[in-house]
């Protein structure tokens, strides 16, 4: 049956109020206002104030409220409004949720559930847009699992109400709409990654929205590329499926893209980045809190692209190899904000001359030098004393303009970049040699 990641939370919390009597809802507003994103509604109608019960705006209380019940034998959910909020609980949380068990030597338990709506995309502004996975990522003593589908949303919300031990469920507000199959098939583990799906290129590991992102880029991999991508679901965040995500990631020779929505520093993407080793890169948000216009939001906020443009350096790396092509590639970024002025200040030569001058001069050495273009046009320079035309000794690929975030003191602006990728034959020079040119060329290019 297709119903929303919303609807499906819901069944979860009305299948847990009828089957335990045990089971109370606690929250701001989640009574005759259906909670904030509406995934209680109808409860309070069905089972009455004494079981879904309105608190008032203290985050701090309410979840103090949910662990006394849960110690005198309830079995609570409690509902924040945002996770914006969290941190006013912080105290709760770390001390009393889920230091419990260890401080009591075993003896207490804690069966309470916390859901906490997060994440960016809607323009609530940094007040109301938070992810705080990492910072949960890093207590021990809770369970924390993030489902990104409308199956996983019943039946690991449902597992954890079941779970004797303090389990966050975080949902993501860009999910409650999305649409899946919810074929109640009971509870979920919440200690398991799935694989979504299978490729050997490279391999795309995420949770919740993230998830849903990887999944886009993996099928933008395979239709525009020729590349095919593993997604790895990590549903859990605490404790990680090292074991599956490590499987995963062997498979495509350890080449893989961790991608995250939160702040780069620490969490749960650091944690699977040092665990795995090997050819790793981490897509996440930008090291800023998230702005409220509708450009900015975007651009401190991953999506499908840059998921693309992580994963395809990596895939390629088996390509290059099979084909026996040149050895030594360097990338770098151009920031176009520098070439604009360099143009202005050389008296307005066109972009063209300038990326021509610089390479004539900096590559000439190498014998003929390619200037590939995004779309594909070929310019060869130079002279044909150690190579032919058809295998320029240098190539230099200027790629498109993209636009990336830049975090300056905690806030986002839009710097716009072209990527230069060279390639120098093998033989004919070192990795050094790549390194040096391709530096040389950016400070040539952005002096004019």
């Amino acid at each position: 049956m297709s119903v929303t990641y919303r609807e499906a939370l819901g069944a979860a919390l009305l299948d847990a109020l009828a089957a335990d009597e045990r089971v109370v809802l606690l929250g701001q507003d989640i009574g005759a206002r259906g909670g904030a994103y509406g995934v209680t509604a109808g409860l309070l109608e069905a089972f009455g104030p004494a079981r879904v019960r309105d608190a008032p705006s203290s985050e701090a209380a309410l979840l103090g409220v949910g662990v006394g019940a849960a110690l005198a034998g309830m079995r609570p959910v409690v509902e924040l409004t945002t996770a914006a909020f969290l941190p006013l609980a912080y105290d709760q949380l770390v001390h009393h949720l889920a230091a419990a068990r260890a401080l009591s030597g075993g003896a207490l338990r804690v069966p309470l559930v916390l859901r906490v709506p997060q994440g960016a995309g809607a323009r609530l502004g940094p007040v109301h847009s938070a992810n705080v996975e990492g910072l949960l990522h890093h207590i021990p003593g809770l369970r924390v699992v993030a489902p990104a589908t409308v199956g996983d949303a019943r039946g690991m919300l449902r597992a954890a109400i079941a779970d004797d031990e303090p389990v966050v469920v975080l949902e993501h507000t860009g999910l409650y709409d999305l649409v899946g199959e919810d074929d109640d098939g009971g509870v979920a583990a919440l200690d398991r990654a799935v694989v979504r799906r299978a490729g050997g290129d490279v391999t795309l590991i995420a949770a919740s929205r993230m998830a849903v992102v990887a999944a886009r880029a993996a099928e933008t991999l395979a239709e525009k590329h020729g590349f095919a991508a593993t997604v790895v679901d990590l549903r859990s965040l605490r404790p990680l499926d090292l074991e599956t995500v490590r499987t995963a990631a062997r498979g495509a020779n350890g080449r893989a893209v961790i991608v995250e929505e939160g702040w780069p520093n620490g969490g749960v993407g650091a944690t699977l980045a040092a665990a795995l080793g090997g050819r790793v890169v981490r897509v996440t948000g930008a090291d800023a809190f998230v702005p409220y216009a509708r450009a900015l939001e975007a651009a401190a906020l991953p999506d499908e692209d840059a998921v693309v443009r992580a994963a395809l350096p990596l895939a390629r790396v088996r390509d290059r190899r099979a084909i026996g092509g040149p050895d030594h590639t360097m990338t770098i970024e151009i920031d176009m904000e520098a070439l604009v002025a360099a143009r202005r200040a050389s008296g307005g030569r066109s972009l063209g001359d300038l990326v021509a001058a610089a390479v004539h001069e900096l590559l000439g050495p190498f014998g003929e030098a390619a200037i590939v273009t995004d779309g594909g046009a070929v310019t060869v320079l130079g002279d044909n004393r150690r190579t032919s035309p058809r295998l320029p000794a240098a190539t230099l690929v200027f790629g498109p303009v993209k636009t990336s975030p830049a975090a300056v003191d905690g806030a986002v602006t839009i710097r716009h970049l072209a990527t230069l990728t060279l390639t120098l034959a093998a033989g004919l020079a070192t990795s050094e040699d790549a390194t040096t040119l391709l530096a040389a060329l950016r400070e040539r290019l952005e002096a004019g």
